[in-house]
């Protein structure tokens, strides 16, 4: 109870008559206050002026006053010489604390007597004995409910109130779709089960609590909703009831309510977020049906129907984050994985794995997008990622992130495939075959054809979720995943589509025609890597060229530059497009005139 009520009398004569809520101190007139019935506030504690400045029977700080448990009052008399006296009670002596219980009767001088009783919106109350149950409650909980029920009295009528009361409680878990749903069903089950004028879903509001929902018997008329029940509610999240009958005082916050009963709406947490209100009324036509007491059975039954709403909003929440889950994954993992993903939440966890990485560029996207403008650049890259992203989840691949005009993707993770390198130079090949249709698909709108270039490298990796709680990112981490970004860059400078490196090569074994291209060191990265090209049948006697060019390169390597130079000069008569062939004859050009560099055959390339 945290609310109560005071009247102040004064040669018998009532001059004071107020309801208050929390602590409040009581005293004489102190200097540069306000007198007699002047109320201020101190942070959570309210003062309230008594007597005068000159009444020296009171002190300036005489009673502190705490609400306590239903209908009593914790009372400390502040003064270290006045005594307080309680009308039939033991009178309080200067520094002590009393409970009493309400109404109380104080004295302090002759004519001077503070009444203290129930505020206008109590209501006497019974409550189920325990906590309602919420969602998720482990099976202890739910035994030693029913143990508590089984424990009490019951009635053939009860069991049978109680087996149709789970019957509409399961209509109402099974039925509803939405939370409007839920409160209509809710609200109906309080009339037709439990019998009542009328059932109420109350929602908070700010700090206020709002009707959304209310069902009513046939003509009857909804009361106001008591601002104390709803608190009782809130305060010990259980079922309380009015039973309407033998009450020894009237409740100015019933109003024409006969009886009431409310029970909380619970998360998993166990936190209030809705209370299922339900009322019966004395202005309600008596001929129509016969005015019982409610009863405990009553509040169970109710309490049951909030128990569905509960877990039924559970269910609708956990399917809504598992809907939201699945849009979510199906933006990175394929629709098989996502779902596998949403029963199994630790395959996401950051754990090592060996993996495939891929890094696809679109070149020229410079270019292209200042030729066309923003607006066509938006729906010209999106579908070509569109396209592109098509052949990663199509072999079962991760789409880890789009980086303007470049496409992550990663094979072996979260999930482990053994194949994940084949996997991935097929998604590329794949990727390749696309341009030509989607350039002649936006041929109206380019000046000139785009191209795309594609790196890829295999090793260890740590794989997990790289975001945070407001954005997913699956993906991985380490060095593999920096020199597949710098093997894409490499496409450039070898004038090739599709580059491999040496690990990614030995896992494709003889299925994938490939040639070794060159040995660079690549920025950032000291240890040299060897680069391989898939042709992806791009030269009709592309097994013919990968078998000359990896001829020469062997001259090279050895020194030979003149040898080298020859080879790849035929080479080039026939296969003028040929990139790797250009830049290793270049290089082999370079090495007669200038002699070979410190670190050959390792070229360095120039930039990522």
């Amino acid at each position: 109870m945290s609310e109560y009520a005071l009247r102040i009398l004064d040669r018998q004569k009532e001059v004071y008559s107020e309801e208050h809520d929390g602590e409040l101190e009581l005293g004489r007139q102190q200097p540069n206050e306000a007198g007699p019935y002047h109320r201020s506030q101190a942070g959570t504690t309210q003062r309230l002026v008594i007597a005068p400045i000159e009444e020296r029977k009171i002190a300036r700080r005489q009673l502190m006053v705490r609400p306590r448990e239903e209908g009593r009052l914790e009372l400390s008399n502040l003064s270290s010489v006045s005594t307080v006296s309680l009308v039939g009670g033991e009178p309080i002596p200067p520094g002590a604390t009393a409970l009493v219980n309400l109404p109380a009767r104080l004295v302090f001088t002759t004519d001077l007597e503070l009444v203290f009783d129930y505020s206008s919106s109590y209501v006497e109350l019974n409550s189920l004995a325990m906590m309602t149950m919420r969602p998720g409650a482990s099976i202890g909980d739910i035994s030693e409910f029913f143990s508590e029920q089984s424990r009490k009295p019951q009635t053939a009528r009860d069991s049978e109130d109680l087996i149709r009361a789970l019957e509409m409680m399961m209509d109402v878990f099974q039925m509803a779709s939405t939370a409007s749903d839920f409160y209509l069903r809710a609200c109906k089950a309080a009339v037709d089960l439990v019998g009542l004028d009328s059932g109420r879903i109350l929602l908070p509001e700010g700090e206020k609590w709002k009707v959304v929902q209310t069902i009513t018997a046939d003509k009857a008329e909804t009361g106001g909703v008591s601002r104390y029940v709803v608190n009782q509610v809130l305060r010990h999240k259980k079922t309380f009831w009015n039973s309407g009958f033998n009450s020894q005082r009237p409740s100015e916050s019933l109003g024409d309510v006969q009886a009431v009963v409310a029970a909380p709406v619970l998360t998993s947490g166990g936190e209030v977020i809705g209370i299922l209100y339900g009322e019966r009324l004395l202005n309600y036509s008596p001929e129509q049906r016969q005015v019982v007491e409610m009863t405990q059975l009553h509040a169970l039954l109710l309490e049951l129907v909030a128990c569905a709403v509960a877990s039924g909003l559970a269910r609708l929440k956990g399917e809504d984050a598992a809907r939201r889950l699945r849009l979510q994954f199906e933006q990175f993992f394929t629709p098989t994985l996502a779902q596998h993903l949403e029963s199994h939440p630790d395959m996401l966890n950051g754990r090592d794995a060996n993996v495939t990485v891929l890094f696809g560029d679109i070149r020229g996207f410079s270019r292209i997008a200042e030729k066309i403008g923003a607006a066509r650049t938006f729906d010209w890259i999106n579908d070509v990622m569109g396209a592109l992203s098509e052949s990663v989840l199509k072999h079962n691949g991760v789409l880890v992130d789009y980086i303007g005009d470049e496409l992550m993707a990663m094979w072996g993770a979260p999930e482990e495939q053994p194949d994940h390198a084949r996997r991935a130079c097929q998604a590329a090949i794949d990727m390749i075959e696309m341009i030509p249709s989607l350039n002649e698909r936006w041929k109206s709108v380019l000046d000139v054809p785009f191209d795309i270039g594609i790196g890829i490298n295999s090793g260890p990796v740590r794989a997990g979720n790289m975001g945070s709680h407001r954005k997913f990112k699956y993906g991985p981490l380490g060095n593999t995943v920096n020199l597949a970004s710098r093997v894409q860059g490499a496409t450039k400078y070898l004038k090739s589509r599709l580059i491999v490196t040496g690990s990614t090569a030995e896992a494709l074994g003889q299925d994938f025609l490939m040639r070794r291209v060159a040995d660079v060191r690549v920025v950032n990265i000291d240890q040299p890597v060897k680069l391989y090209e898939l042709p992806c049948g791009r030269f009709p006697n592309a097994s013919d060229i990968c078998r000359k060019y990896e001829q020469a390169l062997e001259f090279f390597e050895k020194r030979d530059f003149r040898e080298a130079a020859r080879m790849l000069t035929t080479l080039l008569t026939s296969e003028l497009d040929d990139g790797p062939s250009v830049i290793l004859l270049s290089r082999a050009v370079q090495a007669m005139v200038e002699g070979a560099g410190p670190q050959h055959p390792v070229w360095q390339l120039p930039g990522k």
